[in-house]
């Protein structure tokens, strides 16, 4: 199930969580602060800021996925996300700024369907990954969903975990510098697509 162009932007248009965060300030009482969480469409003009998240060398080791150079970086998406049909992609926004970014793609071969989320790491820790996946799991309806994350990446595994994710599987993989890393499997499954689980 692939949502057409119109469907993604009167959904994302519309959706937004408050997300209350509880700060401790040295010598005063812990206080909420609110932020709004929303998505909406991914434009041309928040590649930009994409690319900047993307170079961040903690993110890029979390993720297992190399940085591009500005060029590299603006035709992939360019041709490859936001030119792609068979791909959803929506900006993650807090307070209206864009944070990150969230979507869905389908593999050629094997017509599966992956989440594939980043966030800045200034972000992180904020329960922002999780609620913005949480929204968008509500108009991205393909089941079964898959999401490969390197088996050091805590954070994102809570993510999936926390939204209804199952890890299902583990790969050995090689990343483009020749480094091997461990990938885990996780699928997300509706209840009429069981899941076959393989841990070898």
């Amino acid at each position: 199930w692939l949502p057409s162009a119109l469907i993604l932007s009167e959904y994302c248009s519309r959706q937004s969580v408050l997300l209350a965060r509880w700060t401790k300030v040295p010598g005063h009482q812990t206080t909420s602060m609110t932020s709004l969480i929303s998505l909406r469409p991914v434009e041309s003009g928040d590649l930009p800021i994409l690319f900047t998240h993307q170079l961040d060398p903690e993110a890029t080791r979390l993720a297992a996925f190399p940085s591009r150079d500005r060029d590299t970086f603006m035709t992939h998406w360019n041709t490859r996300i936001l030119g792609n049909p068979a791909a959803t992609n929506c900006a993650i926004l807090v307070d209206g700024c864009v944070v990150g970014h969230i979507g869905a793609w389908t593999d050629a071969s094997t017509r599966e369907r992956f989440l594939c989320y980043w966030l800045g790491r200034e972000f992180w820790g904020r329960g922002i990954a999780s609620a913005a996946t949480s929204m968008f799991l509500q108009s991205e309806l393909a089941r079964p969903l898959k999401a490969r994350v390197a088996r050091h990446n805590f954070g994102s595994i809570r993510v999936l975990e926390k939204v209804g994710f199952t890890r299902v599987g583990d790969d050995a993989i090689t990343l483009s510098n020749g480094t091997p890393m461990d990938e885990w499997l996780f699928v997300l499954s509706g209840p009429d697509s069981p899941v076959e689980t393989n841990r070898d």
